[in-house]
């Protein structure tokens, strides 16, 4: 009989432990919604940065959705355009030109990676990328050819000081890793 009486006092206690425990994960997504609700500053814990895929030549910016190779977009501007925070936008062999691909504002934090041969060309008429304020930016493998700035490169009348031809930084964090600079120019001329 006391056998039996312990067998049933464990098998209550271990009930009663499988009862109280609960997954981790659930508490630390309910914990980093509470403290991001509570505190009001950024979110406690950061997503996994989404792979974006852009292909010059193969890429289609309406039909393909940049998730994967096989469905790479065409151009810089729409790979920007639906990245959110901390993305990486990979670049495929190619040369990146015209104004979908060039004269573009980074607003947010991203990471562009280029392969073995990865151009984007000013074409001796266009600035490549305006960073804005309190972004982190990160350029690896890439070369910018042909990039040009002066004071008629913008859309709207422009009287203030013209800064970098390929990458005219604004306050911000910006890395550069292995890319090549090649005929970029900046006439500050008025």
């Amino acid at each position: 009989m006391k056998i039996n009486k312990t067998i049933i006092l464990i098998f209550i206690i271990a009930i009663v432990f499988t009862l109280s425990t609960v997954n981790a994960e659930d508490i630390n997504i309910t914990q980093a919604d509470n403290l991001s609700a509570d505190n009001g500053n950024e979110d406690i814990l950061t997503e996994n940065p989404t792979d974006i895929y852009v292909d010059a030549v193969v890429g289609h910016d309406v039909y393909n959705d940049g998730l994967s190779e096989d469905s790479s977009l065409k151009t810089i501007s729409k790979a920007i355009s639906i990245a959110n925070d901390d993305d990486n936008i990979y670049l495929a062999d190619g040369v990146y030109s015209g104004l979908k691909n060039t004269r573009l504002d980074i607003d947010k934090s991203l990471n562009f990676i280029g392969s073995d041969d990865t151009v984007i060309d000013g074409e001796n008429e266009n600035y490549i990328f305006n960073i804005t304020d309190g972004v982190h930016v990160t350029f690896k493998n890439i070369k910018f050819i042909n990039a040009l700035k002066n004071h008629t490169s913008y859309t709207h009348a422009y009287t203030g000081p013209v800064y970098g031809a390929v990458l005219s930084i604004n306050n911000a964090s910006v890395i550069v890793d292995n890319c090549s600079f090649i005929d970029n120019r900046l006439n500050n001329n008025y």
